[in-house]
């Protein structure tokens, strides 16, 4: 299909075009550039390039600009179809690219050298390049989140920490967009679809799936789970890695204490979730495998677990029980914050922080145990038993992984604040004996 072009020929914006990915000679200096401290025309020679292609936007911008007020074409920016018309001609196409390229390319540059200010290593930044020049917004969100991750860490007494800190902010970041984008979208209709677009057209079932394809649609039509389940859940992994970062205790303690109410409350209306999950018989055994359950239950079973080794006979094992165990998460869940609550009205402040370190493992848990069922840790995830499996073993594994995981990120604080505390008290002593000497030398005259 031939596309019209507004203003210039068509040998014209191919050239330009041509020309256009030239621009991966700067994206080269500034991956490659700052491991070379002594190369000092990295950053002029990327600017360089980004000028020239601003130069070339205007001579693009310009013409077109003239020719549609020339036409008499009204043009509402407001309206997705005279964009979507708009862009059907082939130079307005060729300088909104143009556009693209040149503010990209100026974004990283800018990037690079931010990080180069803060003193974040270049090694870090390159994880970031690649997502920013595919797709721009996601890399600059991404660089954002580990620059005050980055600045963060000076804050921490103690590393180990940071390293924990930054897996809990990509868990709630992959939570965030598991409840709230893909696949299991809150947002989802009776018909399927988000509140943007279609969101599953067909109803079979891949056997690529990780998941029966009932387990991320389960939700549609009850709309009391997905507002007392999904979007306090949500709010909570939203909030949950604000309210560990130090900085906004010390700095915002009013905020601080908002989040806290609002946290506490959405993991309260979230248990009214997972008891509506219950009540309307929801859950992953009930609903999500009911051929295989009443075979797996059978002495035929014993044979299917057999063949998928431990994690199978786990499996089984655990069939039976899987209503007590969910009913025990949730009752440790609300009772983690419920003595965290308690711990900061009595002003035990070091005992709230643990309790609400014991409250996050509570609940990450879940996006832990997704990454288990979706990457088939446990068993092969392209059968219906490998893929019960890894759902019941993924639950077991990841309660007993963020549980000491939590234990342990404790223990290390009572350590770095015993340390820091030690060295205070070392430090008043040493300017008491100072103060002592300079009193005893005035004595002597």
């Amino acid at each position: 299909m031939t596309v019209a072009s507004l203003f210039f020929s068509d040998e014209f914006i191919a050239n330009i075009f041509q020309s256009l990915n030239l621009v991966i000679i700067a994206w080269a200096l500034l991956f490659i550039g700052p491991f070379f401290p002594r190369f000092k025309y990295t950053f002029i020679t990327v600017d360089c390039i980004a000028l020239v292609y601003c130069v070339i936007y205007l001579v693009l911008i310009l013409p077109i600009i003239y020719t549609t007020f020339e036409r008499g074409d009204s043009i509402d920016f407001g309206s997705l179809e005279d964009i979507h018309k708009l862009f059907q001609f082939k130079d307005v196409m060729l300088a909104g690219w143009t556009h693209y390229v040149a503010f990209d390319l100026l974004i990283a540059c800018g990037i690079v050298l931010d990080a180069k200010y803060i003193g974040l290593p270049h090694a870090y930044v390159c994880l970031c390049l690649p997502i920013l020049l595919m797709a721009g917004p996601v890399g600059v969100i991404m660089y954002i989140l580990m620059r005050e991750l980055f600045l963060t860490s000076r804050r921490f007494r103690n590393k180990k920490l940071v390293v924990m800190y930054m897996l809990v902010v990509m868990l709630c970041i992959m939570m965030i967009c598991w409840i709230f984008v893909f696949p299991a979208t809150g947002f989802m209709t009776e018909n399927r679809t988000w509140l943007w677009g279609n969101y599953i057209t067909t109803g079979e079932e891949s056997v690529s799936t990780a998941v029966p394809l009932s387990l991320t649609t389960k939700y549609i039509g009850y709309k009391s789970v997905q507002y007392f389940h999904q979007f306090p859940c949500g709010l909570w992994v939203t909030i949950l890695p604000f309210q560990l970062l130090p900085s906004m205790r010390k700095k915002f303690p009013t905020i601080h204490k908002m989040l806290g109410y609002m946290f506490a409350t959405s993991s309260m209306i979230l248990m009214i979730g997972v008891i509506l999950i219950h009540n309307y018989k929801l859950g992953y055994v009930q609903n999500d495998y009911p051929k295989l359950i009443p075979l797996l239950l059978s002495q035929e079973g014993i044979s299917m677990a057999n063949e998928y080794g431990i994690f199978g006979i786990i499996a089984r094992i655990l069939l039976p029980y899987d209503r007590i165990i969910m009913v025990a998460i949730s009752v440790w869940f609300i009772s983690t914050i419920f003595f965290a609550i308690k711990a900061t009205r009595e002003k035990k402040f070091q005992q709230h922080r643990a309790w609400i370190y014991r409250h996050a493992a509570s609940g990450l848990w879940v996006a832990v145990m997704r990454l288990f069922v979706v990457f088939g840790i446990f068993a092969d995830r392209k059968q219906e038993m490998g893929k019960f499996i890894n759902f019941t073993c993924g639950i077991v594994f990841s309660c007993i992984l963020t549980s000491i995981l939590a234990e342990i990120a404790i223990y290390e604080e009572s350590l770095s604040n015993e340390k820091f505390e030690s060295s205070v008290l070392l430090n008043k002593s040493s300017k008491n004996q100072e103060k002592e000497g300079e009193i005893s030398f005035c004595t002597c005259f």
